[in-house]
């Protein structure tokens, strides 16, 4: 059975492989995505509240 002896301790050693920037580049850019979206939907259906067609929580009197 033969064995490689590990590597010396004060040796850099890096690793071999992408180390998850695909992952990371996926997420931020999933991010980003979802955020242009909200931003998106909000300018699309948001009213100000001074708007006169806004007739969200306002009552009529009757008398």
């Amino acid at each position: 059975m033969t064995t490689t002896p590990p590597p010396p301790e004060d040796r850099y050693i890096p690793f071999p492989g992408p180390r998850g920037w695909g992952g990371a580049t996926f997420i931020v850019l999933l991010a980003a995505a979802l955020v242009f979206s909200a931003y998106s939907i909000h300018k699309a259906t948001f009213k100000p509240p001074t708007d006169p067609t806004n007739l969200d929580g306002v009552t009529t009197q009757t008398q």
